[in-house]
């Protein structure tokens, strides 16, 4: 599973022009290998990753073609073998969001650059092009 590898490094290097601090870049790789690596267990096939800048906010977008919904496990351990993933990206301070679809759905995670995270619109992370994917 090198999914989760290359998605980190296309990650860090998206993010080596923008303006943040080096523990926050740390934290957004840390959450997009979490995501991916979700994507690729439970969804059982490619996933898509997209990295948008809202001006101020990033939306990690990790779609998938599966239509479980995520569930976060709290009740796990430090020591748990697995199932702490995205209690780890809610703990870094980003709200998750599941826009379920037909055979697919993307999970998302806001991190909002100079404060705590907001939750997005709705407009702002159904794009039409995504429909188009299809």
């Amino acid at each position: 599973m090198h999914t989760p590898v290359v998605a980190r490094h296309v990650t860090a290097r998206w993010l080596a022009g923008r303006n943040m601090s080096p523990e926050q870049r740390g934290d957004v790789v840390l959450m997009v290998s979490e995501l991916v690596t979700n994507a690729v267990r439970h969804g059982r096939s490619r996933c898509t990753l997209t990295l948008t800048d809202l001006g101020g906010d990033l939306d990690i977008a990790v779609a998938d073609r599966s239509e479980g919904l995520p569930e976060v496990q709290p009740g796990h351990g430090g020591d748990a073998p697995a199932g702490r993933g995205l209690v780890l990206v809610q703990r870094l301070g980003s709200p998750l969001v599941v826009v379920p679809g037909l055979g697919d759905k993307t999970v998302h995670a806001v991190v909002h650059l100079n404060g705590p995270a907001q939750v997005p619109r709705a407009s702002d992370i159904v794009r039409p092009s995504s429909a188009a994917r299809r």
